[in-house]
């Protein structure tokens, strides 16, 4: 059985949107506490993939 992705991002912009999928988005969880997290979108998009 394959491995889910972790992360989906669907991303609106008029007709073009759908889901793509980061197998594996993080390298580490956050502290314990941490609220908030940002990444670059960008980057993430870049490693991101249509499912199958």
């Amino acid at each position: 059985m394959p491995s889910l992705p972790e992360l989906a991002i669907v991303e609106v912009d008029g007709d073009k949107s759908g889901p793509r999928y980061v197998r594996r988005p993080f390298k580490r969880e956050p502290d314990f506490g941490v609220t908030s997290v940002n990444y670059d979108l960008g980057e993430l998009l870049a490693k991101a993939e249509e499912l199958r």
